[in-house]
Order: C-alpha cells, then sequence, then structure tokens
C-alpha cells in the first residue's frame, strides 16, 4: 500500500477554452518555508562568487532561453494567449535585457572619500572607500502578461549582485515561468540561489512578504495587491513595485494625426490592452475630435485581439462599458463579446462619473474625452491616483516639452505611445503606480544592493 500523499497542483486555464493546459504545484507554507531556508544558506555561499563568475552562469542561461524561445512562445501562446512572434519577442527583449545588465554590473564601481575636508583632520589621516553589497534573499512576484520578460527583470539583476531569488509566478504564465527557471539550473545556478514557488497567493502569498529571511521583495502587478503587500511586510523590507496606469494621451490639433493614430491604436490594443502602459485614456483637443474620431474607429476596426486572460477578466471589462453607457458615453465601435475575446471598444464622451474614466482597464477598451484646453487634461491627470506614463501629440516641440514639464507621471512620451522599451532606460511609477526606486539597468542593480563603507585610518 502507498501511503505517500499525493502532490496537489493547480490547473493552468486556456483564454482561449477555459480549459486546463497543464497543471503547477500547489505548494503550502511548510514546503515554501524550507525552500526559503534553503535559499538563505544558499545566498551565504553565492555572496562570496566574482562577478564574472556569476555573469557566466547568467549568460549560459539565457543562451539557453534563446534556444527555449520556440517551446516557450509556444507556452505563452496557450496559457496567456500571446501569440508566438509576440512571444518570441518578450524572449527576444528578456535576452537583450540582460546583456545590458551583465555589463552594466561590470561597469558599477565604488566611490573614494577623503577625510581632510572636515575640519581638524589632516591629509590621508582618514580615506573611505564604498562598494556594493547584496541585500539577501530577494521575493520577486511576477504578473502574468509578460511573465519571462519581467521575471528575468528581478532575476538577472538579483543574481548579478550577489542575492538570491525565490520566484513566484502567476498561475497563468507559470508554465512559462517554469521553463525559465530551467533554463537557469541547468546553466549552473546553484541550488537554493534560484527558487521557484507555485501555489495559490491566497495560500501563502502574505506567508511570503512576511518571511523573516526575505530581505527586498520585488513586484509587478495590481495597485490592490502592491498596497496589500506594503502593509503586511509592515515596511521592514525594501519595496520595488511597478503597480497599476492609467496611461493617457493628449491629442493636440497640430499633431501629425497619423502618427498619432498609429501610435495610440498600437498602444491602446496590443495584447488585449493587459500591460500596465497600454494606452487607457485619450484627450483630443476639440478641433480635429471629429476627424480623429472617425479615423481611429476606422483604423481599430481591423486591429485583431485575443481572448483576454479570464472569462473573470471579460465580465469586469463587459461592467465597464456599460457602466461608462449608463453614464452618458456613446459606443462607437465594439462592445461585443466573442467567448474571452472583447472586440476593439471606443466610446466617446467619457466623463468623470464613469469607472472607466478613473479606473485601470485591463482590456481593449478606449475611452476619449474632448478637451477644450491642454490645462483640462494636464489637470485630470495629475489628479489620478495613478502616475505611470503619458504621452503628448504635437508638432510643436517647445510646446511638448512646456507640458511634459507639466504632467506628473513617471514618463512623458513625446509623440509615441505609452511604454517601458527599452529597459535600459528607468522606469519611474508615482503615486499608485510605483513603490520604491526606479526600475531600468542601472537603477534595479543598485536598489537590489546596498552601499557598504569601509575606512582607512592612519596615524599622520
Amino acid at each position: 500500500m502507498d501511503n505517500t500523499d499525493p502532490v496537489l497542483t493547480i490547473d493552468v486555464i486556456s483564454p482561449h477554452t477555459n480549459e486546463s493546459v497543464g497543471k503547477l504545484p500547489d505548494m503550502k507554507v511548510d514546503e515554501v518555508g524550507g525552500l526559503i531556508d534553503k535559499a538563505h544558506t544558499a545566498f551565504l555561499k553565492w555572496k562570496e562568487t566574482t562577478i564574472s563568475d556569476r555573469a557566466e552562469i547568467v549568460m549560459k542561461a539565457i543562451d539557453s532561453l534563446e534556444h527555449s524561445s520556440e517551446e516557450i512562445a509556444h507556452l505563452l501562446e496557450q496559457e496567456i494567449a500571446k501569440d508566438i512572434e509576440a512571444g518570441k519577442k518578450e524572449i527576444e527583449r528578456s535576452v537583450e535585457y540582460t546583456k545590458f545588465t551583465v555589463s552594466a554590473t561590470k561597469d558599477l564601481n565604488g566611490e573614494v572619500f577623503f577625510g581632510d575636508s572636515s575640519k581638524g583632520l589632516k591629509k590621508g589621516q582618514k580615506t573611505g572607500y564604498s562598494s556594493r553589497v547584496p541585500l539577501g534573499v530577494i521575493l520577486a512576484i511576477t504578473p502574468f502578461n509578460y511573465p519571462v520578460n519581467l521575471a528575468i527583470t528581478k532575476i538577472v539583476p538579483a543574481l548579478m549582485m550577489g542575492n538570491s531569488l525565490v520566484l513566484k509566478p502567476p498561475v497563468q504564465g507559470g508554465l512559462a515561468s517554469t521553463k525559465l527557471f530551467e533554463c537557469f539550473i541547468k546553466s549552473g545556478v546553484p541550488e537554493g540561489v534560484l527558487t521557484l514557488v507555485t501555489g495559490r497567493s491566497s495560500g501563502i502569498g502574505d506567508y511570503l512578504v512576511t518571511h523573516p529571511k526575505i530581505s527586498m521583495i520585488a513586484f509587478t502587478g495590481s495597485t490592490v495587491t502592491g498596497h496589500h503587500i506594503a502593509e503586511v511586510s509592515k515596511g521592514k523590507v525594501p519595496l520595488l513595485m511597478e503597480m497599476g496606469g492609467k496611461d493617457s494621451s493628449i491629442v493636440l490639433s497640430d499633431a501629425d494625426i497619423e502618427l498619432a493614430l498609429d501610435e495610440i491604436v498600437k498602444g491602446a490594443f496590443t495584447f488585449c490592452g493587459q500591460r500596465c502602459t497600454a494606452t487607457k485614456r485619450v484627450f483630443v483637443e476639440s478641433e480635429i475630435a471629429q476627424e480623429f474620431i472617425e479615423r481611429i474607429v476606422e483604423k481599430s476596426k481591423t486591429f485583431k485581439v485575443g481572448p483576454l486572460i479570464s472569462s473573470v477578466q471579460k465580465d469586469l471589462i463587459l461592467a465597464m462599458i456599460e457602466d461608462a453607457k449608463a453614464n452618458g458615453a456613446r459606443e462607437v465601435l465594439g462592445g461585443q463579446a466573442q467567448g474571452n475575446i472583447v472586440l476593439p471598444t471606443i466610446l466617446t464622451g467619457v466623463n468623470e462619473n464613469a469607472k472607466l474614466f478613473y479606473e485601470e482597464q485591463f482590456g481593449p477598451v478606449l475611452p476619449i474625452t474632448i478637451i477644450q484646453n491642454v490645462d483640462q487634461a494636464v489637470n485630470w491627470i495629475n489628479t489620478s491616483r495613478y502616475g505611470l506614463q503619458s504621452s503628448v501629440f504635437t508638432r510643436d516641440i517647445d510646446k511638448a516639452f512646456s507640458i511634459a514639464e507639466k504632467i506628473d507621471t513617471g514618463t512623458v512620451q513625446i509623440n509615441a505611445a505609452c511604454g517601458r522599451y527599452p529597459d535600459n532606460f528607468p522606469f519611474v511609477g508615482v503615486r499608485d503606480s510605483g513603490i520604491g526606486l526606479p526600475q531600468g539597468t542601472k537603477d534595479t542593480l543598485l536598489a537590489m544592493s546596498r552601499q557598504k563603507l569601509t575606512v582607512i585610518n592612519k596615524k599622520v
């Protein structure tokens, strides 16, 4: 008789069919606790390795990731409905990010401080030099929409700075995350330096973020979840958080309309708008509003979208559309659902009474509001709870810079849709869009380490 306990699993549900396409271990608190203990033990050895040795292992892992591109892209298509080419692009981008980060780590230098600038100290009496040292065990929590890239942007800087890392991926996206994890393990990452934890967040989430051996939490996901993590962790560890956005585009009357249309349609509907940097509101000046709306409707009709991540998300999006219409908005395109697919939808006359005006929608819905002056739009952007990105379309570069200076978001794009790429740029969220230091190649390396000062004292 077999008395072994059965392995508990979670089904990964396909957005296409609402049926299981794979299973992940449903880990419990006791198992997770043991893994964190092992990660801490592994950290104590890993931090003593050289940067060049870490780089060699990380680059082997990325080479393995490149060779697994086709397989992982197909997994992304099955579990999150990302098309194959977009999946390959995510992996390509992850490889590029890794090369940037490895190079930036090698270029990090400390500083030297001389004490004789202070009164009473002689030249050479006190000399200090600073270095960067790792924090310990970093917990990385990633979302479904970019389960490879947003894991890489946490794994690589953590390991390169000498930390160990525990990765908690989403359920949908967990199959691709598992393959990514395998690429690192078979490339020589020592046991415990990189740990994969899968399970229901309701069961292990709070335990993970409050574990005493976790030295930092790097999170990408919803604002609600981010604030919950911040609350339960009680400020005991540094937080590096990228959260939601209500990224808005302002289209001025002198804009290159064709450019604005291309960028906004792509920004709103790519991957069904399930991105923190998706274009989620448009403010257009009244002089060109009618032409702009007519042309964006025509352009959006042929934009192909896949299913949303779940039937629950589909229902939320449809409810936001109905709420906007009940509050005076006019649906000029879309609004229909086919399974988990919501067709590209555009609404005009969206006002402050509608949830779609101020809440983040994670779906292919674009609200358009006509403005009489730019300050009106700037005020709405600056009083939003979110402050991730915004964009301004105009041919007048002086006007663009003037408006950009007034807008209070982490990034302002001029004549382009909102977006995180390229990854070596700082990525900043203010208000409810981010907590902690900026992200980006060098920024994340600094966030995942701390400064240590050593002082040499001489008798002079």
